[in-house]
């Protein structure tokens, strides 16, 4: 069984329970917990997960002292945009609070900063307010209030803007795993009206332990590992992997014979998301095609044949014969060996930026 306290602090947890609040649900999936979809509901979708957001030019200079002149873009955890609503909510989820003197104040500053107009990370145009929204357990909803309040100060004396703020914890209830704000009339409208008390987004009585098999992603995306993440971060990989050869033996099984199936990566890792992966940042979706397509070719070998750009593959799939070696390989093909994950995706590059 599941031990909820753990989950919640959880980062995979946590972004997969803000996407269960957003996003659908396959009507395919065989899933007993009941999904509350909150933010769909009352019109919000995603627009990119974490995506980097920019600081203005003017606001490098005064900034600098704050975040030790680290320029760097920060990359917000979950950007979410509103039908009808002007104002974008920029998402930091975090397994704990934090003080305002903790080394994680620098991402959050940069962060609040960037936040207060995001078109400069839309590449221009009219001023385009955010609002940065920290997520956490409720039990360190306080102690964070203090905290954004105090930096949110520190910009203000450096006549730096900031987007305006807000918190909200992720608790335990009776009916299941609820969000909860205590400061839901700061919050911006709808998303105010909404946890003006606390919302149940997963409910379930006694099998929480079935929580984790929907994860929309079992991995965070665009997130360094470091040895505390390590075995986790693997396990996610492995899983993810295990998704995408389920997906090729599906498409394996439904292919005429004779035929040459054309395997696109980009899709297939669509299907293993849940649709969560047109969302994730370039860079890193990139990186991800790519090595896809190399485990699904090494997976199938000797029938796979990689296209020029890695994106694609075709499988020749001559008779049944054919197929039932493909279908085979793949299901001997150890996903438990790094070089046979998706572990390789990753790893940044010389150039990328943390």
């Amino acid at each position: 069984m599941t031990d909820i306290k753990v989950l919640r602090q959880d980062p995979v947890f946590q972004l997969n329970l803000l996407l269960w609040s957003i996003m659908d649900v396959p009507d395919d999936i065989n899933f007993r917990i009941n999904l509350n979809p909150i933010l769909r509901n009352k019109g919000y979708t995603l627009y990119a997960i974490e995506k980097e957001v920019l600081l203005p030019s003017d606001s490098m200079e005064p900034i600098s002292p704050l975040i030790k002149k680290r320029f760097a873009p920060s990359s917000a955890d979950l950007w979410i945009t509103h039908e009808r609503e002007k104002t974008d909510l920029v998402i930091e989820l975090k397994s704990r609070g934090f003080g305002p003197d903790s080394d994680k104040s620098v991402q959050v500053i940069k962060i609040m900063a960037a936040t207060a107009d995001l078109s400069v990370t839309l590449g221009g145009g009219d001023k385009r307010p955010g609002y940065f929204v920290y997520i956490t357990i409720a039990e360190d909803m306080a102690a964070m209030l203090l905290t954004l309040s105090e930096l949110q100060t520190r910009l203000v004396e450096r006549n730096i803007a900031s987007a305006p703020t807000a918190i909200i914890g992720i608790q335990q209830s009776k009916k299941g795993i609820d969000l909860v704000s205590p400061q839901s009339a700061q919050l911006p409208s709808p998303l105010g009206k909404i946890l003006c008390d606390p919302t149940t987004v997963l409910q379930f009585e006694d099998s929480e332990d079935e929580i984790v098999p929907l994860y929309f992603i079992p991995w965070i995306p665009g997130v360094a590992q470091d040895q505390d993440q390590d075995q986790e971060s693997s396990k996610g990989l492995q899983v993810l992997t295990s998704r995408l050869l389920t997906h090729v033996q599906e498409a394996v099984g439904k292919a005429d014979i004779s035929s040459i199936l054309n395997l696109k990566g980009e899709a297939i890792l669509e299907k293993a998301t849940f649709g969560a992966f047109e969302y994730w940042r370039d860079r890193d979706r990139k990186r991800f095609i790519k090595e896809a397509i190399r485990i699904i070719a090494k997976a199938t070998k000797p029938f796979g044949q990689k296209h020029s750009g890695e994106t694609e593959l075709k499988i020749d799939l001559p008779d049944e014969k054919v197929r039932d070696n493909v279908m085979k390989n793949i299901e001997r093909f150890k996903i438990e060996e790094e070089s046979n994950n998706l572990s390789n995706a990753t790893i940044p590059t010389l150039f990328d930026q943390s």
